[in-house]
């Protein structure tokens, strides 16, 4: 039995070394990325008074969220509500649950903390 030809580059991995996300179709990838567009987007809103607020005034709803492109009609997070909503008012999860905090220095009169939770926390 003859060997297989090598490998060259730019060949495709065997699919066995790939994870189940590298592995499906154009539309079962973006059908992926909507479920978990749709959960992000929905755990804000359901957690974070601020992206409640700015949804709100931007007159959307999680709901609204129906394909990939509707993204676009959601309010993006500026650096301003970053600093107006320091430290503690951006959080979606449990303080309870944090692993890792710190501070660091975004210019003189201001820092950026931040957290890293434990995701075996949610499971």
């Amino acid at each position: 039995m003859a060997a297989p030809a090598p490998r060259r580059l730019g060949d495709p991995p065997p699919a066995g070394l790939l994870d189940p996300p590298e592995r499906m179709s154009v539309d079962e990838l973006r059908a992926l990325q909507l479920e978990r567009l749709q959960w992000t987007l929905r755990h804000a809103y359901e957690n974070v008074p601020h992206y409640r607020a700015s949804f709100e005034a931007a007159g959307v709803h999680p709901d609204d969220c129906r394909e990939l492109s509707d993204l676009a009609k959601f309010p993006t997070t500026s650096k301003a509500d970053l600093r107006e909503n320091y430290p503690f008012g951006m959080f979606a999860a449990w303080l309870a649950i944090t692993t890792a905090a710190w501070s660091t220095s975004v210019d003189q009169s201001r820092s950026v903390v931040t957290f890293h939770c434990d995701v075996f926390a949610f499971s």
